[in-house]
């Protein structure tokens, strides 16, 4: 009865809320294609006390702003002591900036 996320075929999006930690951009390197470098953007966003985290970027968020999207739960971490969540195709994003203006993505 009860399935892992993995073994799910449908994982319904789940709607986040919160404000934004942290936009950092990693440089990698790839050794299956030719040792080609490239660049990771990962978002962290708190949402009530959680840290939800998105190996992208979403809309034009930085650093403060406020932001609502849908996504799919990848996995349930840790990093470092602190629990996170790992979410995926990140959809219908409304960042509303610190300043008041709100992007739509």
């Amino acid at each position: 009865l009860f399935r892992s996320v993995s073994q799910s075929r449908y994982v319904p999006a789940s709607v986040f809320k919160g404000k934004v930690i942290s936009v950092n951009e990693y440089q990698t390197t790839s050794r299956f294609h030719y040792y080609d470098t490239g660049v990771r953007i990962r978002t962290t966003v708190d949402v009530g006390g959680s840290i939800v985290v998105y190996w992208n970027s979403l809309a034009d968020a930085v650093k403060g702003d406020s932001i609502e999207f849908v996504a799919t739960v990848k996995d349930h971490t840790e990093y470092n002591g602190k629990k996170q969540t790992v979410v995926s195709r990140a959809a219908k994003v409304v960042v509303t900036k610190t300043n008041k203006e709100e992007v739509v993505a």
